[in-house]
């Protein structure tokens, strides 16, 4: 059994696009009211039904997520990460599709379901079926739709952004992980600088 350990500010996958405002929704089809813990609660049963997992993370824009009582907001995303270190690599799934925080945690439990069914059914490994999720797969890879065939730029993989990102989304990221990195004037010049390059060129 693996137990989840929970982190923020929340470290978007670079090879990943975000979902524009305007497209995010509530998801009908998941319950109603649905609680952070009960989310958890659903994603931790997929990360032990997994196996192998050496390390799991969930990355959000919230500070202590699983003690409610004490769960403070740390940035203005209600979108999840959940990062899992096997024998073999590290592998990050993503989701910010939906409005709430909890409905984006339970969709990476049905993502990770989907994944573990194909296992089950003898379609390939686990290392192969989270294949395209693994780390040394983003890795200056191009964003999802092929933006040209372009790789990221160096400023774009620090701030966390692909190919369409705008100026806000960058003006966002950096606020959150600025915030993070208070105490950590080698990483605030880092982000200072990929800014300064975003407003370049995606305009201030």
């Amino acid at each position: 059994m693996t137990d989840l350990k929970f982190a923020h500010p929340i470290q978007w996958p670079s090879d990943q696009q975000l979902t524009q405002k305007y497209e995010k929704s509530i998801n009908r089809s998941f319950s109603a009211g649905m609680t952070t813990a009960e989310a958890i609660g659903f994603l931790q049963e997929e990360v032990n039904a997994l196996g192998g997992v050496k390390e799991a993370v969930l990355l959000t824009d919230f500070e202590d997520i699983d003690k409610p009582a004490r769960t403070r907001r740390v940035g203005h995303d209600n979108a999840a990460v959940v990062r899992l270190k096997l024998a073999n690599g590290t592998y990050r799934l993503a989701c910010d599709r939906w409005v709430s925080v909890e409905q984006n945690i339970y969709a990476l439990h049905l993502g990770l379901r989907n994944i573990r069914s194909n296992v089950g059914y003898g379609v390939g490994d686990l290392a192969k079926a989270l294949g395209g999720y693994g780390t040394a797969a983003a890795s200056g890879a191009a964003a999802p739709g092929g933006a040209s065939g372009k790789s990221l730029e160096e400023w774009r993989l620090v701030l966390g952004l692909g190919h369409t990102a705008t100026i806000d989304d960058a003006h966002a990221v950096y606020r959150r992980r600025a915030k993070a990195a208070a105490n950590d004037q080698d990483e605030l010049v880092r982000l200072n600088l990929a800014m300064d390059e975003a407003a370049k060129e995606l305009g201030s």
